[in-house]
């Protein structure tokens, strides 16, 4: 055999020979995809928003708070809004959130349903971190009291405490809950709204939350109330996390949260939003909120919500993240 052809060969060989070696360090598709994470809201935390104002400036300001939480806790913070309240609790019973800044009522019930956690509630440069309900009139309206509504339309928000729960707990006290002269109850779309069609003579009167209340009062100075009735103060709309979220990440957050009226990097954030700080938030802080709808009775079903009304845990310390959820 020529000298040249056995050269040939033997080149051959070594190729065909360096191709199986590339071939076997090449990973297989299985144990490609067995080194990804297989969920990928590992690397990605999504925080649920209630539209209680303008949706597009709330989430303008909360993303300034989800970039800060990205460079402290190393993972994207995705916002994930609804256009109603009840369906915010609804992402958050099907896991498309991780946690969510909830109104009183719907943490309540996130809570006593899915055994959520409550992390941290927020608390405004006046040192306030609670608000209450408020049913008023217009200054000028004849109407002196709650018992006079009846006949008249009152405007409410459902599946909120201060727009909903309070004002149909005040018409049970008042032995008017279900009564053939009871006030009609009209509902809008957020406080916001209710305030502004009280102004404008669509509705006789407001249930609404007074921190709402007071931010128009303060933009228009010529808009006076009368209020005829006040709720017990409930916690701001804390940020509450799902009961599948490790306790690692509970706790991180928390603890982030806590310390940032103290990093100079978060007081653009904080500032956004209005906010000195963020203070702590235990489960016996909704004790109001679930008095009122252990109360409430046939009201319930005012509320907006499906299945029965919450009544609290057995605990009274701060919530926690293991108790199992309900799908």
């Amino acid at each position: 055999m020529p000298k040249a052809r056995i050269v040939l060969i033997l080149m051959f060989m070594v190729l065909v020979l360096a191709g199986l070696i590339w071939l076997g360090r090449i990973p297989s598709r299985s144990d490609a995809s067995a080194s990804q994470p297989k969920d990928d809201r590992r690397a990605t935390l999504h925080i649920g928003l209630i539209p209680e104002r303008d949706i597009y400036q709330q989430r303008k300001a909360y993303r300034e708070l989800g970039d800060y939480l990205e460079s402290k806790l190393g993972c994207r913070v995705e916002l994930v809004t609804n256009s109603s309240y009840r369906g915010v609790l609804e992402d958050f019973r099907d896991g498309k959130v991780d946690g969510a800044f909830l109104g009183s009522l719907v943490a309540a019930l996130a809570i006593e349903r899915y055994g959520a956690s409550v992390v941290v509630k927020p608390e405004y440069p006046d040192g306030v971190s609670t608000y209450h309900g408020v049913i008023f009139v217009r200054v000028e309206s004849p109407l002196q009291s709650t018992v006079e509504l009846k006949g008249h339309t009152l405007g409410g928000v459902r599946t909120t405490t201060a727009g909903a729960l309070f004002p149909v707990f005040n018409l049970m006290k008042e032995g008017m809950l279900g009564a053939k002269d009871s006030p009609q109850m009209v509902w809008t779309g957020t406080h916001d709204d209710v305030i502004r069609e009280v102004f404008a003579g669509k509705l006789d009167a407001g249930a609404v939350k007074n921190l709402r209340l007071n931010a128009y009062l303060k933009n228009h100075p010529e808009a006076k109330v009368r209020e005829l009735a006040v709720s017990p103060e409930v916690p701001e709309n804390a940020l509450v996390v799902r009961s599948g979220v490790a306790p690692e990440t509970c706790n991180r957050l928390r603890s982030v949260l806590l310390q940032m009226k103290d990093d100079p990097a978060g007081t653009p954030a904080l500032e956004a939003l209005g906010l000195s700080k963020f203070v702590p938030c235990a489960l016996r802080d909704y004790d109001k909120v679930y008095e009122m709808t252990e109360a409430i009775g046939s009201g319930w079903s005012e509320m907006g919500f499906d299945g029965p009304a919450p009544h609290r845990p057995s605990a009274t310390g701060p919530a926690t993240a293991t108790a199992p959820m309900e799908k």
